[in-house]
């Protein structure tokens, strides 16, 4: 059984396996001891269209992110700063080592 996360909250409106993900070009799943010793030095940064049906599907996102080891980083857990918001956008993208983009 999963181990639950802070992101257990929020819902997909569809389950997961309505879903359709082509895997026909991804490389096969490396094994969990060395998937976990790369996720522990990577941010994610999480980006899409803010708001409405995305809310939870970008909260389910990141509490795999997060439950794969890696360091989430979504717009939703920035916080106040006193850089523009455009600024703090770019500055989290560039200190990421992946970037997800959700379309």
């Amino acid at each position: 059984m999963p181990r639950p996360n802070r992101f257990d909250r929020f819902a997909l409106p569809v389950p997961l396996s309505a879903l359709s993900i082509d895997t026909s070009g991804t490389a096969p799943r490396p094994d969990p001891e060395s998937l976990a010793a790369w996720a522990g030095d990577q941010r994610v940064f999480i980006s899409s269209v803010m708001g409405g049906e995305m809310v939870p599907l970008r909260a389910r996102v990141a509490g795999v992110v997060e439950s794969l080891g890696a360091e989430p980083v979504w717009f939703e857990a920035f916080g106040g700063r006193d850089a523009d918001a455009e600024v703090a956008y770019l500055i989290d993208v560039d200190s990421s080592s992946v970037y997800l983009g959700i379309l």
